[in-house]
């Protein structure tokens, strides 16, 4: 399962790739679905493969193969810490007093050909600048990441979990 280890580090960079995009560009707040599945789905293939391959959870050595191969293991880990990071701390507006989970919530935005809006818990519509709407969007979209993101950690230990034995 080391090629299924590559495939989940290489989801991890795309994330960090991605939450770091939602500081610049202006996105729309539906990605918040693809950003909050993506990694969930991933976590579900090893269960998958378990049933279709007709594995079982290995518990020898389970912990000493989290880290192997090493490298792989340390590049992950230091992705998963800097990505957490972007997506629940980097570039938050003031109201989110320092985390960016649900510091929106409730929100609508729109973009109307480059007129940009949202509408708070209140209901009460009122039109804002491109560089809030990029500002409360990507806080929006990097707290689904997060979601996202932390389902790659469990994926990786799913990966150790449900392999052949005597294989990593």
């Amino acid at each position: 399962m080391v090629a299924y280890r590559v495939v989940l580090t290489g989801a991890l960079v795309a994330y960090l790739a991605a939450v770091v995009l939602t500081g610049y560009v202006v996105l729309s707040p539906a990605f918040d679905v693809p950003f909050g599945v993506t990694g969930w789905l991933l976590f579900a293939g090893p269960g998958i493969w378990a049933v279709v391959g007709r594995r079982k959870i290995v518990s020898e050595d389970l912990l000493a193969d989290l880290l192997r191969p090493w490298p792989l293991a340390l590049a992950f880990v230091g992705l998963l810490l800097v990505a957490s990071h972007f997506a629940l701390a980097w570039h938050l507006p003031t109201q989110c007093n320092g985390i960016s989970l649900n510091c929106l919530k409730g929100y609508e935005w729109t973009d109307a050909n480059g007129v940009f809006s949202h509408t708070p818990t209140d209901g009460v519509s009122s039109q804002i600048s491109r560089a809030t709407y990029i500002e409360e969007v990507g806080v929006h979209l990097r707290s689904a990441a997060a979601f996202g993101i932390f389902s790659l950690a469990l994926a990786w230990a799913a990966a150790i979990a449900f392999r052949k034995v005597g294989r990593s």
